[in-house]
């Protein structure tokens, strides 16, 4: 086996990605699409009851709601706890993000002069509380989870939702603000209309954790079903994880009978590293257990499982590659000058980065689940079967082991 290649620079995904997208709309036209002025604030049907469990457990879509099995990273639970902290890590890598900290000031405060005291309120939570950062994310829909907090998007104006998308694109990448666009259009193909309060691009929220500065660390905090976003900057902070990267269809025709899919080429290149295996190695990247979820999901912040699965340097420079274009497919999502940082100090780990499967390497099929694990990043895949439908949809998330929410997490 190879053990000498070396990772590539980062480079620009694949120009196929722009074929699958085929949007035919801007990121801000389609970002917004749908979102309505006003929004019911029924929450009736929200369940905080849930808890983090593995097997069998709902899967985030249209019909979920049955009793969760018995593993972890379901995103149901409001009841998770964390010690207060205003430190940014000390595993923070060095960088200079002076420019896309001051972008991303300047886009908030342009927001917030958008708001009246009362959404400044509910908009501003405190940097120092975790137990909050922890437990207000999920790839839960409304109505199904009542934990988020900040404003929704619905209940926003829309200059008010414009702003929120100049936001995002201080800190999002070209390619992220690609998925993101795609992503939201999916998620439009399961709404019911303005007065769907469960599903579609008005109930997704954002909040900030701290006052926007250059000189503080603070967070940006975006996300709503099969979405999580969490960046933090200010004050040397350098953190854009965790990141919950999903979609429900995989797959939709947008209104110009173009075929969309968000995540087509990442899951070609992480189903490839499996399926370009020769059978030993295949078998022995293999877990021992089965999982239908992911083990470190919304509300699962801590005890990764030890691991497992085969050494990054005893793949072939083909697999390698791939194991490298998959980090990039979720650090790339954000501005270049957050993202090459982290991606510099994962591959000065890569000999020590894992790669391990369960249950299937079939891109299409329910229950393929796929684990990238290093010192420091931790990617997982989970195709998640369809409540009530053929067909499945995509589970994943991006962590750094050390550096979630800009300040790490509870031990």
């Amino acid at each position: 086996m190879a053990n000498t290649f070396i990772a590539p620079a980062r480079r620009t995904r694949r120009a196929s990605l722009a074929v699958r997208l085929a949007v035919g709309a801007t990121v801000t036209t389609l970002g917004l699409a749908g979102l309505t002025a006003c929004g019911s604030d029924d929450d009736s049907t929200a369940s905080d009851s849930t808890s983090a469990s593995a097997d069998g457990m709902p899967s985030g879509g249209p019909g979920d709601g049955e009793a969760p099995g018995d593993g972890g990273g379901m995103g149901g639970s409001t009841t998770c706890e964390a010690d207060d902290t205003d430190t940014i890590s000390a595993s923070t890598p060095d960088a200079d993000t002076t420019e896309v900290t001051a972008e991303a000031v300047d886009a908030a405060n342009a927001l917030i002069a958008l708001l009246d005291d009362d959404q400044v309120t509910e908009v501003t939570q405190d940097f120092a509380d975790l137990s909050t950062k922890e437990c207000s994310w999920s790839n839960f829909p409304d109505g199904l989870f009542s934990g988020r907090v900040g404003l929704r998007m619905g209940d926003l104006s829309d200059a008010q939702q414009e702003a929120v998308m100049a936001i995002l694109e201080t800190v999002l990448s070209d390619q992220g603000l690609e998925y993101f666009t795609a992503q939201q259009g999916s998620e439009e193909t399961l709404s019911s209309g303005e007065d769907d309060t469960t599903y579609g691009t008005a109930n997704y929220h954002i909040a900030f954790y701290g006052d926007p500065s250059t000189d503080d660390a603070w967070a940006i905090q975006f996300g709503g079903h099969h979405l999580g976003i969490m960046v933090t900057v200010g004050d040397g902070a350098l953190s854009v994880t965790p990141y919950f990267k999903g979609v429900q269809p995989i797959e939709y025709t947008n209104e110009d009978g173009e075929s969309v899919e968000a995540m087509g080429d990442l899951a070609d290149d992480f189903f490839a590293l499996f399926t370009s295996m020769d059978d030993d190695t295949l078998a022995a990247a293999e877990l021992s257990g089965t999982y239908d979820q992911l083990v470190m999901g919304p509300q699962s912040d801590t005890d990764y499982p030890d691991t497992e699965g085969v050494a990054y340097g005893d793949l072939t420079e083909e697999e390698q590659e791939l194991v490298w274009s998959v980090i990039e497919g979720y650090v790339d999502d954000y501005d270049e000058d957050l993202a090459q940082p982290l991606l510099d100090l994962y591959e000065s780990q890569l000999e020590d980065t894992y790669v391990s499967w369960s249950g299937q390497v079939d891109q299409d099929t329910t229950g393929s689940y796929l684990r990238i694990d290093g010192p420091r990043v931790w990617i997982e895949w989970a195709n998640v079967d369809n409540p009530g439908e053929s067909g499945i949809h995509l589970h994943t998330i991006y962590r750094d082991k050390e550096l979630d929410y800009g300040t790490g997490t509870s031990s």
